[in-house]
């Protein structure tokens, strides 16, 4: 799957900083087709293209849960606070979370 992704996140996956990506499915991406071990195909303007297995999917009902669970440390790369992100419950019904390696 091709992922368009900005250059700050794409620069922590690539340094390991950032492991776990999270996606919502929306008209033009189903996320729900991934699978363990699929390649994510990553996009950034500055640094282009590279690659990431798939080492896990988890589901969450909420941020707040996909945050408890997962913590920010390897999700978010901008915050420590739940605050920071909680407007993200109102759009988000059921998150997936993508956990990657490469």
């Amino acid at each position: 799957m091709k992922l368009k992704i900005n250059d700050r996140a794409a620069a922590a996956i690539k340094n390991g900083t950032k492991t776990i990506e999270i996606r919502i499915n929306n008209n033009e991406d189903d996320f729900s087709q991934l699978k363990t071990n699929d390649v994510l195909e990553f996009d950034s303007q500055q640094l282009g293209r590279f690659y990431a297995t798939v080492k896990a999917i988890n589901y969450y009902e909420s941020i707040e849960e996909l945050l408890m669970m997962e913590g920010t440390r390897y999700t978010i790369q901008f915050t420590d606070n739940y605050d920071d992100v909680s407007n993200y419950d109102d759009a988000i019904k059921k998150m997936r979370s993508l956990c990657y390696s490469y």
